[in-house]
């Protein structure tokens, strides 16, 4: 995984998204800067689940169906891996690298 921050608006891939671990969340698909829900496609969302983070990135085509294969296949239901308590940014980091998505 690549240091560099890129802006929001041009990662192409779940791991440039989640370079940044304030990216991610959990109970929503997309958060906006105040923490409040909010939808992946406006410029207020800030930070997203893991879901959320791949609508965003891969918003349809062939990417975002392999990655969505490649994540089911390695934890199962994306929902309940991400909003598990126990789980954390670096977790998502990890299995984003491991995928490489």
């Amino acid at each position: 995984m690549s240091n560099e921050i890129k802006p929001i608006a041009e990662c192409k891939t779940l791991q440039e998204l989640f370079a940044d671990p304030k990216r991610w969340t959990q109970g929503a698909m997309a958060k906006d800067e105040q923490g409040k829900t909010t939808y992946i496609c406006t410029n207020a969302a800030v930070c997203f689940c893991l879901a959320g983070g791949l609508s965003k990135v891969y918003p349809d085509g062939d990417a975002r169906i392999v990655s969505v294969k490649k994540i089911r296949v390695e934890i199962g239901d994306m929902v309940d891996w991400n909003d598990d308590p126990k789980r954390s940014a670096r977790d998502v980091q990890d299995l984003v690298a491991k995928l490489n998505i």
